[in-house]
């Protein structure tokens, strides 16, 4: 990434505080601690800080950092891709341990990065020993973006983009549900950084908002987030409809200055569909057969026969014997 690029090359760096370390068993350790990312630094940002420990004694195994806790920020897993060998200085090869973590800064003003304390195992005429060593703090200066007018929401981060799927049938008529799936990509962002995307009212279509799914991967010292905002239109009317262009305000910490991300709008044709007007004549049809025109055959035969039909019922009505001749 071209940034990280610049980031390593540049030689404005937030500052660099070295510390001298405590010895054990006669082995000396130096703990140099850094903020890679340059001035200046914004709310909402995600900066790396970058711990070299450099020994006179190999290390052997794992170290075990001591991280302070901050009135500013939250301090993130650390990095995967931590360095554990020799580095060479003044022409000769010095054991060193470089990592690195990820802290997000939540407020304004100044502040006081606190020092950092490390544990190391190392390895002393044959006897694996701890190392012990320290770093000094730093001074840091968290900033509000200084833009004219600045966004209500928007993202902080490294680099951003989005992309835009609409899932569209063959043919679409008033009823038919479909769906976009907007999917924003960020480095040097978390998840719930993300701002809102504002769903457009319209008389043509009812838009739902389904819930966002989110994830975030922490990979060679780079927060990288992913989050997939789904949209559901139930179409309303019939012609042509414009599927809007969504945007998204986001503040470029490479760059020092506010970008927007923009989707991609739709243009679709809602045909006329005369599904309902088909339906309720099917429905008539039964509706005729059975209910309307039994009745009016009952009505008809009532009162063409009804004469008949008495004279019938009396013949079959059983005869009532005289009290005597009863069993």
């Amino acid at each position: 990434m071209t940034s990280g690029i610049r980031r390593g090359v540049s030689g404005v760096f937030l500052g660099i505080l070295l510390v001298v370390s405590s010895n054990a068993s006669g082995g000396g350790a130096q703990l140099e601690m850094r903020v890679v990312d340059e001035y200046p630094l914004v709310v909402g940002q995600i900066v790396t800080v970058e711990l070299s420990l450099r020994s006179e004694s190999p290390i052997v195994g794992a170290a075990k950092f001591a991280l302070p806790e901050l009135e500013f920020g939250v301090w993130l897993e650390q990095s995967r891709t931590s360095y554990n060998g020799f580095a060479l200085r003044d022409g000769r090869r010095v054991p060193t341990l470089v990592t690195s973590y990820a802290v997000w800064l939540q407020k304004v003003g100044r502040f006081q990065l606190p020092g950092v304390q490390v544990t190391a195992p190392v390895l002393i005429d044959g006897t694996r020993s701890d190392l012990e060593a320290a770093a000094r703090g730093l001074s840091l200066s968290i900033q509000y973006p200084r833009v004219d007018p600045q966004p209500k929401d928007f993202l902080v981060a490294h680099e951003a983009q989005m992309s835009s799927f609409l899932d569209l049938p063959t043919e679409l008529h008033p009823g038919q549900i479909i769906e976009q799936t907007l999917t924003i990509r960020a480095q040097g962002a978390l998840p719930v950084s993300f701002p809102d995307v504002d769903v457009m009212p319209s008389k043509a279509y009812k838009v739902d908002r389904l819930p966002v799914d989110s994830s975030v991967d922490y990979t060679r010292g780079v927060v990288s987030s992913t989050q997939v905002v789904t949209l559901r239109y139930t179409l309303l009317e019939s012609g042509r409809q414009m599927i809007p262009s969504y945007s998204l305000d986001w503040w470029n910490t490479d760059l020092h200055q506010f970008q927007t991300l923009r989707s991609k709008p739709y243009e679709i044709q809602v045909n006329a569909s005369d599904v309902v007007d088909d339906g309720s004549s099917s429905k008539m049809a039964p509706f005729w057969l059975w209910g309307i025109l039994p009745g009016l055959v009952l009505a008809w035969t009532v009162v063409n026969y009804w004469r008949p039909m008495l004279i019938a019922c009396k013949r079959l009505r059983s005869p009532v014997l005289p009290e005597r001749l009863n069993p």
